[in-house]
């Protein structure tokens, strides 16, 4: 259904769905709404349902009960948020600056935050109607104070819950699992690449370069094929999700018969939607490159982690053995519109995985023998064609580049530059 939203639209809701605040604050607007109902019907006396033992407490203790709730959950939810904040700081200084996200995304930290802010507003807001008689009319919450009950019982589950998750959500391991899942999933997810680009019409062709600078986030290639079709037009698009645009550079080839007007600038422009950084959203190659900053920072000589690098290669290379079963893929949906190049394909992902970590792979014999391994069980699983004969390249420069810096390693004198 999202492929139907124009450009700006989308990324609206990927960066409600990505965000820290957002599911916490609905929670919070929910409880609200669920402390107004369980007060009228409390006020309605539609409690006759309810056990007698219930009603039987007096206004000055439920007073204190519910003030206890309202501030032990807001005092856990302070504790929840620092232990959070320490976590994302931990992530960014071992990890690396762009993994802050995945941490700030987890349903199950927005959860927890959540479920403690809930009970707070609840409580508060039930806590303020409750009356004595002094003023004439005594009002005694029997349901609300049970739900509040219910969530202070809820929210002693969540602080044990949020104890445990923390610790493994900053695992290396479940990182690198974490990122190698959704990487898999997103290749599974996305369609197949559509037709070779149409030629352009005859006549002139017109560039289009958007009015803001930063990376492109969200693309509305169906809403570019429906104005296309609408006007006549062929187009081609110069940059992707996930490629730096400015107002120096077009971002869309544009054959026509006519100069475009300022309407039909704006209607493309509409079509696309800048950030300020990568984003996930049809550039599933930005979680490739996640897993390379975890490998290159693990093979750090700050840190000097073998293990963590092999572990990346392995869901790096998982990926691969998925897209050596595939076509070439194109998560923008943008059928017939984008380069060959910018497909999410087996040499993108290869040149990733193996390219852009050389440098730090070869520094280390045993990540090197791993990725040796890897590379000739993958060459192994290929057809001869030009997917193997990209391996075999990989292999030869891993090889050569390991010598030249480990020349004195036997292990490493050992490997086979030729399959």
């Amino acid at each position: 259904m999202t492929k139907l939203l124009p450009a700006l639209l989308r990324k609206i809701l990927l960066d409600l769905n990505h965000s820290y605040w957002f599911v916490p604050s609905a929670m919070v607007l929910l409880s609200l709404a669920a402390a107004v109902l369980c007060e009228f019907l409390d006020r309605e006396g539609l409690t006759g349902w309810m056990f007698p033992a219930l009603f039987m407490t007096d206004a000055s203790a439920a007073r204190s009960v519910l003030g206890v709730i309202a501030q032990s959950a807001l005092g856990a939810a302070g504790v929840m948020f620092s232990m959070t904040m320490v976590a994302v700081s931990f992530a960014s200084s071992n990890f690396g600056p762009r993994l802050i996200g995945n941490f700030m995304q987890d349903r199950g930290v927005q959860v927890s935050l959540g479920v403690l802010l809930s009970t707070f507003v609840f409580s508060l807001t039930i806590l303020r109607g409750v009356q004595d008689g002094e003023s004439g009319f005594a009002w005694m919450p029997a349901l609300s104070l049970s739900v509040s009950l219910g969530l202070a019982f809820i929210s002693v589950g969540v602080m044990i819950y949020f104890v445990h998750h923390i610790p493994e959500i900053i695992s290396l391991e479940n990182v690198s699992a974490a990122l190698g899942r959704r990487l898999l999933n997103a290749i599974a997810d996305a369609p197949a690449a559509g037709p070779a680009v149409p030629a352009a019409i005859a006549g002139r062709v017109e560039a289009v370069a958007l009015e803001e600078t930063g990376y492109l986030q969200a693309l509305d290639a169906p809403g570019l094929r429906r104005i296309a079709q609408e006007r006549g037009w062929s187009l081609r698009l110069e940059r992707g999700p996930g490629d730096f645009v400015g107002p120096h550079e077009p971002v869309l080839q544009v054959g026509c018969r006519e100069a475009l007007t300022a309407r039909d600038l704006d209607r493309l422009r509409a079509c696309f939607a800048v950030g300020t950084g990568r984003t996930e959203a049809q550039n599933p190659l930005f979680i490739a490159q996640q897993l390379v900053e975890v490998l290159a920072r693990a093979l750090s000589p700050g840190v000097n982690d073998p293990v963590t690098a092999m572990n990346c290669l392995n869901w790096l290379h998982a990926a691969l053995h998925r897209l050596a079963r595939t076509a070439p893929l194109d998560p923008a949906g943008a059928e017939g519109l984008c380069d060959p190049a910018d497909f999410l394909d087996f040499a993108a992902v290869l040149e990733v995985a193996h390219t852009d970590t050389r440098p730090y792979v070869a520094t280390d014999p045993m990540v090197t023998r791993h990725a040796h391994h890897l590379l000739a069980t993958l060459r192994e699983a290929l057809p001869a064609g030009p997917r193997r004969a990209a391996v075999d390249r990989q292999i030869a420069a891993l090889v050569a580049e390991a010598a030249r810096l480990r020349p004195e390693n036997s292990e490493v004198a050992d490997l086979s530059a030729t399959p």
